[in-house]
């Protein structure tokens, strides 16, 4: 009875074992990779620079992401930015002329359009990036130091990280998505993918000096840049002239709510409505 009850036991343990190979992690990840995978564009921008005077042409390895069926690829602004002409090559090593839509620097995106008359190209489905959570696993893919097709696993390590903390500069208006998942020079511009297969991210820098501590612009914000992109050619926004300080114990009572006005820009709006730097703004 007891062999008999551990036969049934056994059985049934394997039987649950292959019923789930099939869900399994693993199968989770090719299947959302392969979703993505032929979409990916190895974006090589030809740039023109000036060395002692003489002018000379420059390649630059990135990554992209195909949009739409008629060929609309996204990328960074610092990867196609300023480019005489792109080259592209998709995922079946088919190569294709890119002419640049526009630019927008201030979230390092750029819109091509791929030199073609199908109207049947692979492309990506735009997930939600307000849906992130810390802990979810994702996978940044492209061409990392040129080597096309490229994937590598990991997890989302925070949905909002703020690099003006950091010291950086660089596209002000993002709150980037900070990941494990390998990102190195020629990933920038390839996709950040979530386990459904879908792009949640724009792969765009690591941090200097760190092992895989990169950063991905969410695809939330780049969905209204890239809209904007394809309609106008660029990205219009408004200005209302003022930069902003932290409140601290030097400048007003640390219990009071709001922010110090740094400064004001001459000929500004706020400098119309006579709004001074040291103002509280509530």
């Amino acid at each position: 009875m007891i062999r008999s009850t551990l036969s049934v036991l056994l059985i049934g343990a394997l039987g649950a074992g292959c019923a789930t190979t099939s869900f399994s992690p693993q199968h989770s990840v090719i299947s959302a990779k392969n979703k993505v995978a032929p979409s990916l564009i190895h974006v090589s921008p030809v740039k023109e620079v000036f060395q002692r005077g003489e002018r000379k042409e420059v390649s630059v390895t990135g990554s992209g992401f195909i949009i739409s069926a008629d060929g609309y690829v996204v990328t960074n602004e610092h990867v196609a930015g300023k480019s005489d002409y792109v080259r592209c090559v998709l995922f079946d090593k088919d190569e294709v002329g890119a002419e640049v839509v526009g630019t927008d620097p201030y979230t390092d995106i750029a819109v091509l359009k791929l030199n073609t008359d199908r109207t049947d190209l692979p492309f990506v489905k735009l997930g939600d990036s307000s849906k992130l959570e810390s802990g979810q696993s994702v996978m940044a893919m492209g061409s990392p130091h040129g080597l096309s097709r490229s994937v590598s696993l990991g997890i989302v390590s925070v949905t909002d990280r703020n690099m003006e903390a950091l010291g950086s500069k660089g596209a002000p208006y993002n709150n980037w998505v900070q990941t494990d998942a390998a990102i190195n020079p020629g990933n920038s511009g390839g996709p950040l993918v979530n386990i459904k297969g879908e792009v949640i991210g724009i792969n765009t820098r690591k941090l200097s000096g760190a092992d895989n501590v990169g950063f991905a612009i969410p695809i939330d914000i780049a969905k209204q840049v890239i809209a904007e992109i394809i309609a106008n050619g660029d990205v219009t926004r408004s200005d209302i002239g003022i930069t902003f300080q932290e409140m601290t114990r030097i400048t007003e009572d640390p219990t009071r709510k709001g922010v110090v006005i740094a400064s004001v820009d001459p000929l500004s709006p706020s400098f119309d409505a006579k709004i001074k730097p040291g103002d509280i703004l509530l």
